[in-house]
Formats: structure tokens, C-alpha cells, sequence
């Protein structure tokens, strides 16, 4: 009896664990299925929150209209995308209100320096030290309205992939009617951010002032100083122009005269070279200097204003329809000529020069581009025969001079040369084609020299991020009588999306340049490997037999050589190509070509030979002269190549 009772107890307990045991493991079941569920959902979120935040990138990146893009949502609302606002204004984040005021004679929106660099930084691990490029500049809107924008802008000196950011908006009528109200706000911003810096995430980014590049007419506003066309508007010598009542025009025709200091400026030593007094200079750095030098941080040589849009187009346009003394103009037939070559030399350009050049006939539609194209690649081969010498050398002296002083490795070994060619190229001018022509622009490139050993090559002082970026602000502004409201509000939605999506982070940008490797695309099989048609030795540096512009290479040991495929064996990178045989100098004044890796070639090569990819020092452009080629380097693949491909 005691025994049946014992076993009956010890039945119930077996049972007792067995339930025990079934109820814990549903239990960590159901634990499981609710951490599945949590992950699952999360994934989900995610995925709704990435399909928004593409959408709304997709929406800014291409201008797309507000009314569009509500129209858009709803339709995916209604197929299934229930995360999805149905107001373009919500999705984009659109501020209900923004701070405008009423200064200077027109409408200010003030961002501020912070503000921007938070948006992009937003990543930030560690101290950092930028160095800030401000623009300043008139933006005007419609051609049936006086109404313009005058944006302060900046960019970060060394990054190029970072879009210029938006310090402040004014609009109105015409320009600023008060300087100190206008760059009050910036004073102010700069005056903070230099003493405490921008804290972001408990680290600390300190702000250098590098330079203010602006064309002619705002840095002399900004700078309160007489106008570019003024008797005393030379704004780094002590040069005063004289006036020609037949021309019409104020030219500047003396080269030795001293060169202004910020002393001199802030002391006013020359009162009619001033017009106002600008607040810039009285900002101090934290040793109560001066933190502005109002004539060094102020250069004059930006290329796309100066080089491309001042003098070569005064050359061109003199050349072409002749200017008072100078009477020598290409005939119509020459012109024709010239244009023909033009068309053929853009059939022969690497991709990297991606606007083609005009014919002569629409020169005064040409862009600051295909000025620049000119000067440094087409002008050099296609006006060789059509020019009289003396114009030839003297403009090979503008051309080599800028070909040195836009190439980091040129400056370091013949600035001394560059210096000289300015020199004589100035003095030179007014006996070619009158003094009445030495005008601003041709005098201001006797200090080219002086702005190149203050901030490096001439790529390194260009405005072109500025105006492509002004460019895109003008897209981005419908006809409305809230123009102010309404382009603060887009560059909120920008900035907001640049936060979200595309911050920098320092540490991976640095292990992206120190881990770089070769690309190699459209491949093709051979008998005994794998070759391919594309390479990519540096970010912007690139080959393809594809387009007869993209093939032509120079090596640190002076061959010109045809790529005909690329290959990767043994753990790198090769190119397998025919060299030229034969290289000739293509002038020897004022200084021989091959100084500058230029070269006339016959068209007969070599037999193929393989290239290691680091032995490339520039890619090269090639272009037909009778039946030989010239061949002149890329002026960005030369530091890049020597950047990348020195280890």
C-alpha cells in the first residue's frame, strides 16, 4: 500500500517536471518568437525609414516642385507605402518659419558658420582644424527683375567633394546699400567661431580664414576700396591708371611700382584707393592681431574671372575683330579654318573635358571652360600658323605661365621661369597690341606670382565651385514675391538632407586615400588572362581604349605611350601599350616645350611593352598638327598622379 502511494507520487512529479519543462521551453519560444518580432520590425523601420530618406534625396537632388512631388506620395501611399507623408512639405522637412531681417536696404537670411559645418560633420570623432574660402557675390535672379542675391559662401580649403555651404542670403534691389550692415552678421559669426570654435559631438573644430576669392567688382566692395576701373583701383601695387579718352578706357601700364601691405591699408596711405572702411578689418585673432591681411587674403588671380574670362577673351576677341592700333585680325577664311580645327580637336579630347569647345562664330557664347580649354590644350597647336611670331611667343608666354602656375609639381620647379613670362608677357602687351589694352585684367597677371606663393596653384584660388554652386541656387528659386523665404527654405531642406545622409567622416575619408586601388572594368578574355578595356589609377585619373582621348599616358621615364589593354597579375596593376618612337620639342621659345611635357610626335610606335600602373606621371592629351600629333599633360592628372603614385 505505502508503496503504491510512493510510486503514484513520484508519477505526479515525473509529470509535474515533464509540464515544468514543456512551459519553460514555450516560454523560450515565445521569448525567441518576441526578440524575431522585435528584430523583423526594426528591419522594417529601417527599410521604411532608408525608402523615405531616398526619396526625399531624390526629390532635392533633382528640383523637384513641391506640388509634384505631394502628387507622387500620394500615389504610393495607395500602393502600400502607408510611412510615407502625404506633403512634400513633411517629407523634406520644410521649416514652418524662417528668420528673415530687414537690413541694408533689402531682405537678410543669416545661417551661420556653425550651422553648416554641423550638418556636415555630424560625425565627428576627433579635434579638427579647416581651413574656410569665403565667396561673396551678386546672384541675379530673372532677366525681367532688378531683384539679386548677394550669398556669403564658403567651402573647405582640401575637400572638394563637399559642396560650398551657405552662410547667409541678402536680397534686394541692386547691391547692399550699407557695407557694415551687410557684413555685420559674418563679423560676428567669424569674430565667435575663431575664439570658442564649433563644438560637435564634445569635439572641437577650430576655423583658420584662408582667403576671400571673389570677382573684381565684389571684393572691392567688400573691401570698401576704389572700383577695379578706377585711376586707384589697382588692389596690390601702387600702379595708377590713366585714363584714354578715345578708347575709353583706364589702363594700367606700369609693372615696378610697390606692392601694398595690410599696414598700409589699415592706415589708409593711399586715401583715394578708399572708399569706405569695411568691419573685415577689424577682426582680431586671439593675439590681438589682425586676423584679415586685407590685401594677401584677398587674391587677385582666380583663372575663371582673371585668365579665362579676362584676358583670353580679350586676346580672342582682338585677334578676331582687331582692337584701335591693332589692325592684324584673322580673316573670315582663317576663322573658318580655325573653327574647323576646333571641331576636330573635340572629337580628340579625354573624357575629362566634358564641354566641347564652340566654333569661333559663337565665341561670345563661349563659357569660362572653353576659354580655359584654349588656353592651356587648343590655342598653343591650332594658332601656331596663324599668328604672326611675335604674337605666338608672346602668348606661349600667357600659356606656359599658367600651365606652371595651375600644376603644384610645375610651381616647385619653375616658378622662378613662370615669374619671368608674366613679366615679359605684361610688358610686352602694350607693343603688340597697344597700351590702351593693358586694362585691369592684363595688368593684374603680374601678380599672379605673388598669390601663387601665398596659396599654391592657381586650382587652389578658383571660384568655379562657387559659381557652379550659385548656378544651382538660381535652379532652385521660382518667380514669387517671397524669393528670400523661399530659397532659405530649400537650403534648409539641403542641409537637412546632407545631415542625414551624406556626413563626413574624416576617419574613413583618410582610409579611402590610404587604401586606394586601381579599377578595372568591361573586361574581355584573351588566350592567357584576363584583359580589360578600362583602368582607373587615381579617383579622377582614367584609361579606356574606348575613346582614342582616353588612351595616351606619360611614365616618369618619358615615354609617350598608346594603351591597347589593362591587366592585373601578381596582386597589382599593368597597362600594355606601344610607345612612340620618336619626340620632338613642339617650340623652343620662350622656353622649350618638353620643360613642360609638351611634344611633337611622328605617328610611328614602338612594339607593345606592359607598364606597372605607378610608373604614369600624367595622362596626356593628343592632338593632330599637319600629320603629326602634339601631346600635352592633363593639367589635374600630373598632381594627382604624383600624389597617389609616388609610394
Amino acid at each position: 500500500m505505502v508503496s503504491n502511494v510512493r510510486e503514484r507520487a513520484k508519477e505526479r512529479m515525473k509529470i509535474s517536471r515533464r509540464i515544468n519543462s514543456m512551459m519553460k521551453r514555450d516560454s523560450q519560444s515565445n521569448l525567441m518568437t518576441k526578440k524575431l518580432s522585435k528584430k523583423l520590425f526594426a528591419a522594417n523601420i529601417e527599410k521604411q525609414q532608408l525608402h523615405k530618406n531616398n526619396i526625399r534625396s531624390w526629390a532635392i537632388e533633382y528640383n523637384i516642385q513641391n506640388r509634384a512631388l505631394s502628387a507622387l506620395l500620394k500615389i504610393l501611399i495607395t500602393f502600400g507605402s502607408r510611412n510615407l507623408p502625404s506633403d512634400s512639405r513633411s517629407l523634406l522637412r520644410t521649416p514652418r518659419s524662417i528668420q528673415i531681417e530687414n537690413t541694408a536696404g533689402g531682405q537678410y537670411w543669416y545661417n551661420g558658420i556653425g550651422n553648416c559645418l554641423r550638418n556636415v560633420f555630424g560625425k565627428l570623432n576627433s579635434n579638427i582644424t579647416l581651413e574656410l574660402n569665403f565667396n561673396v557675390d551678386g546672384l541675379p535672379l530673372f532677366k525681367s527683375s532688378p531683384v539679386t542675391f548677394w550669398p556669403i559662401l564658403a567651402n573647405i580649403h582640401g575637400m572638394s567633394d563637399v559642396k560650398p555651404m551657405v552662410i547667409g542670403i541678402w536680397s534686394g534691389i541692386g547691391k547692399p546699400k550699407d557695407l557694415t550692415d551687410f557684413l555685420q552678421p559674418l563679423v560676428s559669426d567669424i569674430d565667435t567661431v575663431i575664439r570658442n570654435g564649433v563644438m560637435i559631438n564634445e569635439y572641437r573644430i577650430d576655423i583658420v580664414i584662408r582667403c576671400f576669392l571673389c570677382d573684381s567688382p565684389a571684393r572691392s566692395f567688400i573691401k570698401g576700396i576704389a572700383y577695379f576701373n578706377s585711376k586707384y583701383g589697382c588692389q596690390k601695387c601702387y600702379c595708377i591708371g590713366v585714363f584714354d579718352k578715345n578708347a575709353r578706357r583706364m589702363h594700367f601700364a606700369e609693372f615696378n611700382k610697390p606692392k601694398r601691405t595690410n599696414n598700409q591699408f589699415l592706415n589708409r596711405f593711399q586715401k583715394e584707393h578708399h572708399r569706405e572702411e569695411s568691419i573685415l578689418q577689424d577682426l582680431k585673432n586671439l593675439n590681438g592681431e589682425p586676423l584679415i591681411d586685407m590685401i594677401k587674403q584677398f587674391p587677385t588671380s582666380d583663372p575663371l574671372h582673371l585668365l579665362e574670362e579676362g584676358v583670353m577673351k580679350k586676346v580672342l576677341n582682338i585677334w578676331m575683330h582687331g582692337k584701335d592700333s591693332y589692325k592684324k585680325k584673322w580673316s573670315k577664311e582663317i576663322q573658318e579654318i580655325l573653327s574647323a580645327q576646333i571641331s576636330i580637336y573635340n572629337k580628340e579630347l579625354p573624357s575629362d573635358i566634358n564641354r566641347n569647345v564652340r566654333t569661333l562664330q559663337f565665341i561670345k557664347y563661349w563659357k569660362a571652360t572653353e576659354f580655359r580649354t584654349v588656353l592651356l590644350y587648343y590655342g598653343m597647336v591650332a594658332f601656331k600658323d596663324y599668328l604672326g611670331e611675335q604674337e605666338y611667343i608672346h602668348f606661349l608666354n600667357l600659356c606656359l605661365a599658367v600651365r606652371i602656375y595651375s600644376c603644384r609639381s610645375y610651381v616647385n620647379k619653375y616658378k622662378t621661369i613662370a615669374r619671368k613670362l608674366c613679366l615679359v608677357y605684361c610688358e610686352k602687351f602694350g607693343q603688340i597690341y597697344g597700351i590702351n589694352n593693358i586694362v585691369s585684367n592684363i595688368h593684374n597677371v603680374i601678380h599672379i606670382c605673388d598669390d601663387v606663393d601665398q596659396f599654391g596653384p592657381l586650382t587652389e584660388i578658383s571660384t568655379y565651385p562657387f559659381e557652379n554652386f550659385l548656378r544651382e541656387i538660381k535652379m532652385r528659386v521660382k518667380p514669387s514675391n517671397t524669393n528670400i523665404e523661399q530659397i532659405s527654405r530649400r537650403l534648409v531642406e539641403m542641409s537637412l538632407d546632407i545631415s542625414e545622409n551624406k556626413k563626413i567622416d574624416m576617419n574613413a575619408r583618410q582610409r579611402e586615400k590610404s587604401s586606394w586601388t586601381p579599377e578595372l572594368k568591361y573586361q574581355f578574355n584573351s588566350s592567357n588572362q584576363s584583359t580589360f578595356k578600362f583602368i582607373r589609377i587615381t579617383p579622377n585619373v582614367f584609361f579606356s581604349v574606348k575613346k582614342i582621348g582616353d588612351r595616351w599616358f606619360l611614365t616618369k621615364s618619358g615615354d609617350i605611350v598608346e594603351m591597347k589593354y589593362a591587366i592585373r597579375s601578381k596582386n597589382s596593376y599593368f597597362i600594355i601599350g606601344e610607345p612612340i618612337k620618336r619626340k620632338y620639342d613642339f617650340f623652343m621659345e620662350p622656353y622649350s616645350s618638353h620643360k613642360t611635357d609638351i611634344f611633337l610626335c611622328d605617328t610611328e610606335k614602338n612594339n607593345e611593352r606592359m607598364y606597372h600602373y605607378g610608373e604614369i606621371k600624367s595622362k596626356l592629351v593628343c592632338l593632330t598638327y599637319k600629320d603629326q600629333f602634339v601631346f600635352i599633360p592633363l593639367i589635374h592628372s600630373i598632381d594627382e598622379c604624383s600624389e597617389f603614385l609616388s609610394k
